[in-house]
């Protein structure tokens, strides 16, 4: 499996962090077990398929009885297989089943990819339990005014963003709450730190 190898090994360089994106509180007898986070199979799949397309790569699954049979396929016509016995309880829904099979999918996947995709397990609803499940909220991301600041920080120092502050008539950016001011100061910060790049590029 030379030309599958050598695909994977790029396609997993390219792979972008999978984030667990979904949250899982486990009950039972009404009772809060425990709580774990783990990517979705929607997730894995939009973090993985474009770089697995890219080097000739695509997953299939198929059901054979009992199991879920998982192939990594590649052009070359050289594949990857994993397979899952699907433990779905007698008298089971078509939702508490296709949770098994779900759980499966994104199982192999992961095993085949070598990524990692949650805590612990999420088949819940074939053990019994009940669960609610919500989205991870993402990490919060510095605002552009925040991130700017740094940026002038860097460029102007300490003594340089104080003084365009103070054009503005702040003391400091704590004082800057309004999004008006913001972008105002924001607009000075680049103006100034143009300025330096060009007074660098002169000093040449």
């Amino acid at each position: 499996m030379s030309e599958l190898n050598k695909a994977l090994v790029k396609a997993q360089g390219a792979f972008p962090a999978i984030d667990l994106d979904r949250t899982v509180k486990v009950v039972k007898a009404g009772k809060h077990l425990y709580s774990f986070d783990y990517a979705t199979l929607a997730n894995i799949k939009r973090k993985t398929d474009p770089s697995l397309h890219e080097n000739g790569l695509c997953i299939v699954h198929l059901r054979d009885g009992d199991d879920l049979v998982s192939t990594l396929l590649h052009t070359s016509g050289e594949s990857l297989i994993s397979t899952m016995p699907l433990r779905i309880p007698k008298g089971s829904t078509q939702q508490e089943e296709g949770s098994v099979v779900t759980y499966a999918k994104r199982y192999n996947t992961a095993g085949l990819l070598g990524i990692v995709a949650d805590e612990d397990d999420d088949a819940n609803v074939a053990d019994g339990n009940s669960f609610k499940a919500k989205p991870t909220p993402p990490k919060p991301t510095p605002s552009k005014f925040i991130a700017k600041c740094k940026e002038a920080v860097g460029v102007l120092g300490a003594d340089g963003c104080k003084a365009v502050l103070k054009n503005c008539g702040f003391e400091s950016s704590k004082e800057v709450t309004k999004q008006e001011d913001k972008g105002k100061v924001v607009k000075a910060l680049c103006a100034a730190m143009n300025d330096q790049d060009n007074n660098n590029e002169g000093a040449k």
